[in-house]
């Protein structure tokens, strides 16, 4: 009888402690899943993703164009080199450490006549956008503004958008880019005999520039309204 019981016992305790392990194992299996596989509520955030993995990834890339280590400082300018009667103009972006050393000329864009001026500047993980307007001389003059798009070393540089303007000056002073759209402002002044229309815009387009859909617009027949910066949070 004691016998029987001891292995009626037994069976118990393998009973009980094989249950315990499959429940064990069983839990750990169904709790385990790649992040991208866990599905993410962004109804309150508003971000796109609907993954745990891409919500982190879309958060990072939204968090590029702060400082870290390693990171660098990227600046434009632009100066007249006079030689004799004439002058050259040029227009650089430049990339350097953050404490200003080792500073690399990534783009140069220089004019005889008229100065190219860069406007704005945005750094991503992977591109720089960049904007800029110029005069282009001769009898009949053309003022012209650019946005562009170029590896984050100046190279492969892509014309995304541009502005020609006969009479008046088009300038995209500012750009702010996110994970889905280019936010740029573009101020340009329109002359039409003695009458001349200043107008400001906010305007959102793809990344590649393309489907712009213009936010606000201001306008004046005398005065200069101009939108000078933009900040998304």
């Amino acid at each position: 009888m004691k016998k029987l019981k001891k292995i009626f016992n037994s069976k118990i305790f393998i009973f009980i402690f094989g249950g315990l392990l499959f429940s064990t194992v069983s839990v750990y299996a169904i709790t385990y899943f790649p992040s991208n596989q866990v599905t993410y509520d962004n109804s309150s955030s508003k971000l796109n993703s609907t993954n745990v993995q891409g919500a982190i990834d879309e958060l990072y890339n939204t968090c590029s164009s702060s400082i870290k280590s390693g990171d660098n400082i990227y600046y434009v300018y632009h100066y007249e080199s006079p030689s004799g009667s004439s002058s050259t103009k040029t227009a650089y972006l430049i990339r350097a450490d953050l404490n200003g050393q080792n500073q690399k000329k990534l783009i140069e864009i220089s004019q005889g006549s008229y100065y190219p001026i860069m406007d704005s500047i945005y750094v991503t993980n992977n591109y720089i956008y960049y904007s800029y307007h110029k005069e282009s001389g001769g009898s009949t003059s053309t003022k012209s503004a650019w946005l562009i798009r170029t590896d984050l070393n100046g190279q492969n540089q892509q014309t995304l958008l541009t502005y020609n303007v006969g009479n008046g000056y088009p300038v995209i002073s500012d750009i702010y880019v996110t994970n889905n759209y280019i936010y740029y402002s573009y101020n340009r002044e329109s002359a039409s005999g003695s009458t001349r229309t200043q107008t400001a815009y906010l305007i959102r387009a793809d990344l590649n520039g393309q489907n712009q859909q213009t936010l606000l617009t201001y306008q004046l027949g005398f005065g200069t309204p101009a939108i000078d910066s933009i900040f998304i949070k």
